[in-house]
Formats: structure tokens, C-alpha cells, sequence
């Protein structure tokens, strides 16, 4: 039946703190055309969230794009139902209130009806909203406003049409055959969740499956249908979800669900709604959370990974115990075993030899310092220590397992003195000198000489020690120019630290800071990685200096391997250039070092257990879950998995592995990292597999890893890297773990405070650190302050909620308990004064005078005014609290 199908709902706020205003009527309605379906979505103030013909699109491996046909069905007298056809494939769409009517729940299931199975090469599902619609929105991602990258993923929906968006994608190693992510090939961009806001109101849109991995994605669809895509289904990353690749007869596909959670405010408010959707649904804290604060011993001891006499030289008992006595004095609560505590790192056996029983040693550690005992568990294992069967079979005729080459770099190519056009490259002359404004240590070839020493790639490249940067050539005398070409890779190979944002600078006299005003800038990129060689031309201008000012990049510090500068009209060499001798590397390359065993293999899984539970029980507190990532597909029969192996069977049997560990350790807590790409952005959704209250809802973890943020956390902070871990804290209450090295902290416990205002779950280390001779004393004392500090007032950062301000200003509340905690920071190489202001209602102290420690303050108007005075690279801790009686 096609008919008019209407339904309203009145939507009350949900996000913590102060009572906001009702969020209004959001209104569905949908109106049969020919062939298709309409679907409008509008709020109360007349904002169209969707407003366009539904779209069901399906492309069959061999058979094309079949083209579709919807039409509405009533379901119930409260929901939307439409049933969609194309070329044997069913489609049942429904939308209906949610049971407390604070949103829209989405549901969509798909059949194959033919007798043959059918291959899906590509589809795409999800509500339209025209160019003609009512409102300008913006489009935030969430949890990851900012991701680990630095990018950050808030677009107004015209950039998003004009193709300004991007995902974030990590990419394994080159050993690692894997395929690129299919989203970003098409265009989607891809999230958790994402919030459309006008900056007074929204909607919330997340996707939530834990049966298949699959995210909320948006896109902008051109021609006929020219429109926004937002909401229902399509492939993500490597073709998931998985059940949508392959269809058999008769069989229905459940996708996962989408909410629809309007709201009242800005995107801030909208994160308020995630959180809050994300406990309901058992992703909360449970509770007992009370993580240990790890000391971690690795950025003292070392890592030596199967060096069996540096590990008897290094990683013996007595230093273990040196490691305790610190963890002890500086007030941490449990010894964190990271590499060295096995007799190779992967193979999961205590090395009793070198540190006596495991049951003896967390005994001497629990009764000698007071503390708990945790460790980490790898999947990769650092010598042959498993049947060669085991291993991961990289292709389908099978053959015995020999480590793979990481492929082979690419050598050096000559870069042209001259273009197409015959204007001299004027980087090349004799005269013209590179110098940049940082450099990665400890490699010969990626220092700013090899900028314009005449040779492309990775072999003769600059990178920097971390953005923001700079690189440039001073020319040596003054020219017309009209063209500067640079690249990361002219020939991709690693296909990594790509520059994302630059602009080209000239000047004519020399200034130190890219903001002078002699600097001008003649051309701009960003949101669109500059991997290969790319060209920049500009109108004519005088330049003697040539700046690539930097301010972000992806996938590492950035590098460049080239800078070529092009004068405006072809001029003679006065001295003709000479190409740079380079050290051209071998060909053959070099094995990654480590085997890989395949983790669906059974035979490799009972005998992981059975190692992990010859240690977990025995004194162990806290274990995390590292270098378990995806290798690429395994094709052996004889593991009893699909073939080739997928990444969400990969991921199943790492969370099995884990599951049956805690099953036999009662109350051990497990830091997992994503099993697939395991240390930067993530590939799995942060929920994915995690529950902190099995009662609830069965989960495997409890915590998420911190993105690798251990080893040089201030620069991470400074580089806007580690800004995403805010936007993670204000959109979820799923702990993240992290542990720092205080060596490349500063005085002032940036770092420090950054990290423990940020996640959950803290661990720290590193007296002396890895990279020096002694122990930094005045920063041992700094820290131990700041330990006595953040062990007072651990609570509010555990078990209590971010609720804002900004980025650089974190309010930190206990549901119940009146006050709160604000820590306020300064990135800046300068003393700021900072005001803020803060309503009395989120600290449960409307009704009681504050009391406020660590900056002037004042109650004015039913909101507590601060004035925060902030040394240059330093935090500042503000308590707030209820003045004495």
C-alpha cells in the first residue's frame, strides 16, 4: 500500500549537566513516487535533516547496477516501513520511534531471492538530503572530531560537496598485503557516528553493530540526485560488513542498527548525546573501575625483543626490583611488564632462568613495594617458535612459511634541471642552499641537504622531527617564480608521512618565523595528502627564499624528497648544476623480524592459552593485548578458517583468545588493542567488542589502547596529534590506556597532565628513558609532585566525566558530587591569561559557595568566573570545590 506516513516526536535532551530546552518536534514523513521513496526529516524550527528520494543502490559482481524499485508499506502505526527490489535482491528498511521516544531507530535487512548465490561488489543505502534543503549544517565526526593524525573532521556540508572531506586511514607495514580501504576509494567518509548541526540544534546519527564491523558513513552523491548520503549501510574499509559480500539463497542479512538523536545546542551537545547512547547501551564504566596507576619499566630497562644476552645483561630480576622501588616511591600501584619477561618476546613463556617463578616474583613485588603486577602479550612472535604450519600461508599454493621481504625501497631517481618548458629548476643551482626547521635524528638520509640535492625518494629525503615545520631553499640571489614542485615519495613505496596541509612562501629578505610579513604566500593545499610529486603554479613572483611552511601531516613526521623551484621565463645557467653523489641502497631489502603466525590457526590458539594461563593467574592484575594486528589474508586449509582469512575473523579470534584468558583470571583487567590496525587511527569502532559490565551486555575488553601516544607525548600534544584524545574523552566513557615516558615530558608536567586529564587509565615511566645515560632529577621531583596532586584527585579523572570546555580547558565532574576538577593548558611558548566561565549547575553547586584553589575566582550571575594564569608549555590545576562551613 503507498500512502503518507507521518511521525512526530517530541525529544528531550539527554546530555548531562544543566537542564537544556525542550530539543522540539523531529518530524518523518514519507511520500510514494514513481518508483521510489521521499524521505523528509525535519525539526521543529523547519531544518531539514533529510529531504530526497532514498537511495538503494546495489551493484553484482558480472551483473552491473540493477536498477530499483521502493515503495511504502505500513509496519506499524508508529514506524516507516519500505520494501525496495533490485534484480533478485530484497531490501526492508524500517525507521521507528525508539522505546522513549528520544530518537529514530533504523533497521534494514537485505534477501538474496534468486537460487544462486550472488557476489555484492558495491552498495549503498541511506537517507538523501537535496542541495534545495532548509538549513546550512555541519558535518562532525564523532567520537573523533580531531583524529590521531591531527586532521580535523568537521566540515560544513558544502566542503563535504566540494570534496574537502577525508578519512583518516592507517596502512600496515609493506609487508602486509592488504588492500586500500574501499570507503575512501569511493568517497564515504567514514565514523562512528556523525552529528549535522546548524550550531543551535542537531541530529545524531550512529551506526552500532557488534555482529559485523560497519560504520555510519557520509557522502555526496553528484549528478541527477546531486545530495548528501547519510545513515543506512554501505562497505566499509576492506568489504564490511563481511555478510554483505556474498549472498546466499534465500538468505536475509540483519545490518546494524542507525540512531537518530536530535538535540539542542552545538556539536558539543551532540557528543553529550553519544556518550550518553554508548552507556545505554553497556559501553559505560562498571562499578568497580579502579585501574592501577602502571609504572611502566621498559623506558628504564629497555627493549630488546630476542637479544638473549642483552636480556641477561638487562632484563634480570634485580633490575625488575629497581623498577618496583621506583613505581613505589613515585606512587604508582602495579609493576607493568612491557617486553623482556619472556624467554623471547612473543613466544608468552616467564623466563624463570633469569627472574625465578612467576608466583615468587609478584609475591616479592606485592609484599617488598605494595604493588600489583601486569604485563603485555604479543601475537607476533620474535624467533621461530611454532610449527612452520602455523604461520600465516600468504597465497594460495602453499609452500613453507619463509618471512616476507618488507618490498624492496624505491631507489633514487634523477629530478629534471629543467621543465617541459625549459625553465631552470633553480633549487639545483650551485648557489642554492636547504636548511629546515627540525630533523628527524639518527638517519643520514633524510637530512634538508637531500631537499634539493637532484635525486627523488625516500633515500634522499628530508623528514622532520614533527609538525608544525618548515623546509626551504634560499636560492641565493633573487628571481621571478612561477612554480615549486614538491612530493613525499615521487615513487610511492611506504606511502606514509605525507604532508596535509602546506603553503608555499617566498620572500625576498629572509625572516625567521613563517608569520613575518615578508613572507607571502603564493599557494595552499589542504585535506588532500601530497604524496607524489605534485606542482604548485602561481603568478609570477620575486623570491630569493623558498618556504614549505608545514603545518600538519599524516602518518608520521612529515617528508619531503624533493623541493624544486621554477623561474618564470627560461634564463641560461650562468653555472651549470652538478646532480649530488647518493648512497644508493641494495636492492634486495631486509625480512620483517618477527614470524607470523596465523591467529585462527586452533592448534596455535589452545597453545597461546594454555602459555598466558601458566602466567595471568598467578599474581597478575592488568594485561594488555599488543601487536596482534592483521598481516594480510591467510589461505591454508588446514586452520579450519575461510580462505582467504578476513580481518573480522582475525579480530574474532584475538577477542577469543582474550575472553578465555579472563574466563580462568577473575578480575583481570585487559587493554586490547585494535586487532587490526593496532596503534594510530583505528579500523575497528571504539565499542567494538568492548563492555565494561558483562551483566549487561557480554564484552571481551574492558579498555582501548591510546594510540601510541607513550613515546614522545609532549611533541604528540604540540603537534595536535594527541588532541583527539579530548574529543574521545568528551564523546565516550570507554577507558583508554596509556602509559608515558617522563624523558620526553618537560618541567612543567605538560605532558603529564595532558595525559592524565585525558584517559582513564594512566601508566607512566621513564627516570632516565631510553635515549639518555642518566636519571633527570629535577624531573623525577616534578613528577612525584604531580603524582601526589593527580593520586588526590584521581577519582574525578577515573570514574568522573569530561565535560568540556574546549580543547585546551577540561572540566572534569562527578555525577553527585558537588565541585570539580579544571585543568587548563598552555602550548604556547609564551605566559597566557585565560578567563572562563562556568555555569554552577554541571558542578551540583547551585545552591552552594565555591571554593576554588589554583586561580582568581568570583560567582557572578549564577556562574563561577575564572581568571587562569598560565605559564608558557606548562598545565594548570584548578579545584573547585564547597567553601568550608
Amino acid at each position: 500500500m503507498n500512502e503518507l506516513i507521518a511521525v512526530s516526536l517530541l525529544c528531550a535532551s539527554a546530555v548531562s549537566g544543566p537542564t537544556l530546552p525542550e530539543a522540539g518536534g523531529v518530524t518523518l514523513d514519507a511520500q510514494p513516487r514513481e518508483r521510489a521513496v521521499h524521505v523528509r526529516m525535519l525539526d521543529g524550527s523547519g531544518v531539514e535533516y533529510a529531504n530526497g528520494l532514498v537511495r538503494y543502490e546495489i551493484r553484482l559482481k558480472d551483473a552491473g547496477e540493477p536498477e530499483s524499485a521502493a515503495v511504502v508499506a505500513v509496519d506499524t502505526a508508529e514506524g516507516l516501513a519500505i520494501q525496495a527490489h533490485a534484480a533478485g535482491i530484497e531490501i526492508r528498511h524500517e525507521i521507528r520511534p525508539l522505546p522513549d521516544r528520544t530518537g529514530f531507530l533504523e533497521n534494514i535487512r537485505v534477501r538474496n531471492t534468486t537460487e544462486q548465490s550472488v557476489v555484492v561488489d558495491d552498495y549503498r543505502f541511506g537517507l538523501r538530503r537535496d542541495t534545495a534543503s532548509r538549513g546550512t549544517l555541519r558535518a562532525v565526526a564523532v567520537p573523533f572530531r580531531r583524529q590521531a593524525d591531527g586532521r580535523l573532521r568537521d566540515w560544513s556540508l558544502a566542503e563535504i560537496e566540494a570534496g574537502k572531506g577525508a578519512n583518516s586511514d592507517w596502512r600496515n607495514d609493506p609487508a602486509v598485503i592488504a588492500p586500500q580501504p574501499v570507503d575512501s576509494a569511493r568517497g564515504r567518509l567514514r565514523s562512528e557516528g556523525w552529528i549535522l548541526t546548524d550550531g543551535k540544534r542537531g541530529l545524531l546519527i550512529a551506526k552500532y553493530n557488534q555482529e559485523d564491523i560497519e560504520y555510519s558513513h557520509l557522502d555526496w552523491e553528484t549528478g541527477v540526485h546531486a545530495a548528501l548520503t547519510f545513515g543506512g549501510s554501505s562497505f566499509a574499509l576492506h568489504r564490511e560488513p563481511e555478510s554483505m559480500q556474498t549472498l546466499a539463497p534465500s538468505q536475509w542479512v540483519h545490518l546494524g542498527e542507525t540512531f537518530y538523536i536530535p538535540f539542542e545546542g552545538d556539536w558539543p551537545a551532540g557528543y553529550a548525546q553519544f556518550r550518553n547512547w554508548l552507556n545505554s547501551l553497556g559501553h559505560g564504566l562498571s562499578a568497580d573501575y579502579d585501574p592501577p596507576i602502571n609504572w611502566n619499566e621498559l623506558f628504564d630497562v629497555g627493549w630488546y625483543h630476542s637479544d638473549r644476552a642483552a636480556l641477561t645483561q638487562h632484563w634480570t630480576r634485580a633490575a625488575l626490583l629497581g623498577e618496583a622501588a621506583k613505581a613505589s616511591e613515585i606512587g604508582a600501584t602495579a609493576l607493568y611488564l612491557d617486553p623482556g619477561w619472556e624467554v623471547c618476546e612473543g613466544t608468552s613463556l616467564w623466563d624463570t632462568e633469569r627472574l625465578g617463578p612467576v608466583d615468587a616474583f609478584a609475591r616479592q613485588v606485592r609484599e617488598q613495594f605494595g604493588l600489583g603486577l601486569a604485563f603485555r602479550t604479543i601475537g607476533r612472535v620474535y624467533r621461530d617458535e611454532f610449527p612452520r604450519h602455523w604461520y600465516i600461508q600468504h597465497g594460495p599454493e602453499a609452500k613453507p612459511y619463509e618471512q616476507p621481504f618488507l618490498t624492496k625501497a624505491a631507489e633514487p631517481e634523477p629530478v629534471p634541471m629543467t621543465d617541459a618548458d625549459g625553465r631552470r629548476n633553480l633549487a639545483r643551482h650551485p648557489r642554492a642552499k636547504a636548511s629546515a626547521s627540525s630533523t628527524l635524528a639518527g638517519y643520514a638520509i633524510h637530512k634538508p641537504e637531500h631537499l634539493n640535492d637532484g635525486w627523488y625518494n625516500n633515500p634522499a629525503s628530508w623528514v622532520s622531527a614533527g609538525e608544525p615545520s618548515w623546509a626551504q631553499i634560499d636560492l641565493g640571489a633573487a628571481y621571478e617564480i612561477a612554480r615549486v614542485c614538491l612530493g613525499s615519495e615521487h615513487t610511492a613505496h611506504h606511502g606514509d608521512r605525507a604532508a596535509a596541509h602546506i603553503r608555499i612562501l617566498l620572500a625576498t629578505e629572509y625572516a625567521d618565523e613563517s608569520s613575518d610579513s615578508h613572507w607571502h604566500a603564493v599557494a595552499e593545499s589542504k585535506n588532500t595528502p601530497i604524496r607524489d610529486t605534485t606542482c604548485f603554479d602561481f603568478a609570477p613572483c620575486q623570491g630569493r627564499y623558498v618556504r614549505i611552511d608545514i603545518p600538519a601531516s599524516i602518518g608520521g613526521e612529515v617528508r619531503l624528497d624533493e623541493i624544486e623551484v621554477y623561474e618564470a621565463q627560461s634564463q641560461p645557467w650562468d653555472d651549470e648544476p652538478a646532480r649530488r653523489p647518493v648512497a644508493i641502497p641494495p636492492a634486495a631489502g631486509t625480512r620483517i623480524n618477527f614470524w607470523e603466525v596465523c591467529t585462527l590457526n586452533p592448534a596455535w590458539q589452545e597453545e597461546k592459552l594454555q602459555r598466558l594461563l601458566k602466567i595471568a593467574p598467578h599474581g597478575m592484575c592488568f594485561a594488555m593485548f599488543d601487536e596482534f594486528d592483521w598481516r594480510g589474508p591467510c589461505y591454508s586449509r588446514e586452520h579450519g578458517h575461510a580462505v582467504p582469512s578476513t580481518p573480522e575473523g582475525h579480530t574474532r579470534a584475538v577477542y577469543e583468545l582474550i575472553r578465555k584468558v579472563k574466563q580462568h583470571t577473575p578480575g583481570l583487567l585487559v587493554e586490547a588493542h585494535d586487532p587490526v590496525w593496532p596503534w594510530g587511527v583505528r579500523y575497528l569502532p571504539i565499542y567494538f567488542g568492548q563492555s565494561m559490565d558483562p551483566a549487561r551486555r557480554p564484552g571481551v575488553y574492558e579498555e582501548n589502547w591510546g594510540f601510541e601516544f607513550m613515546w614522545n607525548p609532549i611533541e604528540d600534544l604540540i603537534s595536535g596529534r594527541a588532541l583527539c584524545l579530548y574529543y574521545y574523552a568528551l564523546a565516550c566513557d570507554i577507558p583508554l590506556y596509556d602509559h608515558i615516558t617522563m624523558e620526553n615530558d618537560n618541567d612543567a608536567c605538560l605532558a603529564f597532565w595532558w595525559y592524565a586529564s585525558t584517559v582513564r587509565h594512566l601508566g607512566i615511566g621513564g627516570k632516565k628513558g631510553l635515549n639518555s645515560t642518566e636519571d633527570n632529577l629535577a624531573r623525577w621531583q616534578a613528577w612525584k609532585n604531580a603524582m601526589r596532586q593527580y593520586s588526590r584527585l584521581r577519582e574525578w579523572f577515573v570514574r568522573g566525566q569530561l565535560a568540556g570546555l574546549d580543547e585546551m580547558t577540561h572540566l572534569h565532574v562527578l555525577p553527585g558530587r558537588p565541585g570539580g576538577i579544571l585543568v587548563a593548558f598552555n602550548l604556547t611558548t609564551s605566559p597566557v591569561q585565560r578567563d572562563v566561565s562556568i555555569d554552577l549547575h554541571p558542578l551540583n553547586m547551585a545552591e552552594i559557595t565555591p571554593r576554588v584553589t589554583g586561580a582568581a575566582a568570583r560567582v557572578q550571575s549564577g556562574r563561577l568566573e575564572l581568571s587562569l594564569q598560565i605559564p608558557a608549555r606548562s598545565p594548570l590545576v584548578v579545584e573547585i570545590g564547597p567553601a568550608d562551613r
